[in-house]
């Protein structure tokens, strides 16, 4: 096993609203699943296509309401009542310090969220604490959120319609590269056939096309795909998609994606 960390151990995703900030930190969390990441992200409540609010799911899945149109609350944003005494209960909740948590997923640091005192010093303490946090912040917001950006242990990334789609890929090599500091554990297997890490870009079909790899401790990024073709056990059975690639460190790979088993394998 490799031990690697982050150059800076502070990742802050901005953006728009509505531009992929969530769907970026859900790709980060899948990347990452291994190291057991807590957090949680926010998610629009719609009813019948009408925005109605706002609920909180923890990486573990548990729901909340954060906020609503029919909150009756002295904290409010826009036509939303915010919850704020819920939110706090729905924090207490999670293990953000604790001693098996090297990886925190915040999403957001955002006006209702900051409407808590608690979760305002929450953020604070992970931020200087050893552990890694990746977290969504709002483009504009209060003068805690300004003083979170301008803070020199974080690193501030802006997500546009032209990253969008790759831009969990550059959070994920800050999160690789480096080799000192506050270590995350990554584990991946050295032995052909076996199951490995892959970052795949998802078209259609999902698991579509490997773009970067991790085996042997190292982390190498797909430069050219050379020939792709599709195996099958018997007829009807499991199918296997094979890949032969190019890879950063110069040399050719053989990747296989088992869609029975949903899973990445290097070599047959």
């Amino acid at each position: 096993m490799e031990r690697r960390s982050l150059t800076k151990k502070n990742l802050l995703i901005t953006g728009r609203p509505g531009v992929g900030k969530t769907t970026v930190m859900v790709r980060i969390a899948e990347a990452l699943e291994e190291l057991h990441p807590v957090g949680f992200f926010t998610r629009e409540i719609r009813v019948s296509g009408a925005r109605e609010g706002f609920e909180l799911i923890s990486l573990d899945g548990r729901k909340e309401i954060l906020s609503h149109r029919d909150v009756k609350s002295p904290y409010r944003v826009g036509k939303y009542g915010v919850d704020v005494d819920r939110f706090d209960e729905f924090l207490a909740t999670i293990p953000f310090l604790g001693s098996d948590t090297p990886l925190i997923l915040l999403d957001e640091i955002g006006k209702m969220e900051c409407l808590s005192r608690r979760f305002q010093s929450l953020v604070v303490e992970i931020l200087g604490s050893d552990k890694t946090l990746i977290a969504t912040v709002a483009v504009g917001g209060t003068a805690f959120m300004e003083r979170i950006k301008a803070r020199k242990d974080v690193q501030l990334f802006e997500i546009t319609l032209q990253n969008r789609d790759t831009l969990h890929l550059d959070l994920l090599r800050q999160a690789e590269l480096s080799t000192e500091g506050p270590a995350l554990e990554i584990e991946v297997t050295k032995r052909m056939g076996e199951r490995i890490k892959v970052i795949a870009y998802s078209g259609y079909r999902g698991e579509e096309t490997p773009r970067v790899f991790l085996i042997h401790g190292e982390r190498i990024e797909v430069v050219e795909i050379e020939r792709r073709w599709t195996e099958e056990e018997a007829e009807r059975g499991p199918r296997r998609r094979f890949f032969r690639v190019r890879g950063s460190d110069g040399r050719r790979h053989e990747l296989h994606y088992d869609e029975e088993a949903m899973a990445w394998h290097y070599g047959k």
